[in-house]
């Protein structure tokens, strides 16, 4: 659990430093990809807008992210199921932390709405014109755009959930819900999400060679006992005896 409340606070330190880089905003290219893929946020923005049922759920799914990682932790703890509480939280710190180091090199401030700029859009704006030079950690808010973190913690989550865990469909529910969401609510770009999902991919894979490999003969095992391989001289004595 302090892991996970350390989480938000350490991403989002590396993602205040990052945006010191200074490269240029790319919004105009990720809005270009937007279109071409046929995404028009403009239009979803309204939709969502205009119908209040929806607007309601959608941000209660958005808003459930660290809600669902806790509940996570505290099923798969009291199910014993430790190895899937160790992929929770490693592929979600890797997936954090290639999106802090991406938005480093391709900054963007997300799709801008006629209702003015969010909170997290206006504080990265100060951090790249130095108007904000310290924050304290508390009052730190999350300022990636490319590649969206909520895209890829929902998808983790969804992952680790998969059966033979019954609770696999309670989260894809929920997880489908909040990526709708995020678009509305995160000021995401569909290329946000879709290189969200790209760094969530390269987390799970990244995760399992290290764990496959961990698991090899000659390395430390579950219970942290060293396997030996196997004596080819006494394999030789064996054959002459």
């Amino acid at each position: 659990m302090a892991l996970w409340l350390a989480f938000p606070i350490v991403v989002n330190s590396y993602s205040y430093l990052a945006a010191t880089m200074h490269y240029p905003l790319c919004d105009s290219q990720l809005a270009a990809l937007d279109q071409a893929a046929g995404f028009h946020w403009a239009r979803w923005f309204g939709f969502v807008s205009a119908h209040r049922t929806l607007f309601t759920i959608l941000k209660v799914a958005y808003s459930s992210l660290f809600a669902q990682a806790f509940t996570s932790v505290g099923i798969f703890a009291l199910t014993r199921n430790t190895t899937r509480n160790r992929e929770l939280l490693w592929i979600s710190t890797l997936a954090g932390f290639q999106a802090v180091l991406i938005s480093g090199f391709v900054p963007a401030l997300g799709p801008m709405s006629t209702g003015g700029v969010p909170v997290w859009t206006a504080t990265l704006l100060k951090i790249r014109d130095g108007t904000i030079r310290s924050v304290a950690l508390t009052k730190e808010s999350g300022i990636v755009a490319f590649p969206s973190i909520h895209t890829a913690l929902a998808l983790t989550l969804v992952y680790v959930h998969r059966p033979p865990c019954k609770t696999f469909i309670p989260f894809v529910a929920i997880n489908a819900t909040m990526l709708l969401a995020t678009p509305f609510f995160g000021h995401h770009y569909l290329t946000d999400m879709i290189g969200g999902t790209a760094i969530t991919a390269v987390a799970i894979v990244a995760y399992r060679i290290a764990t496959t490999r961990a698991h090899e003969p000659g390395r430390l095992n579950n219970r942290e006992e060293y396997v030996l391989p196997p004596d080819p001289t006494e394999r030789r004595s064996r054959s002459v005896a």
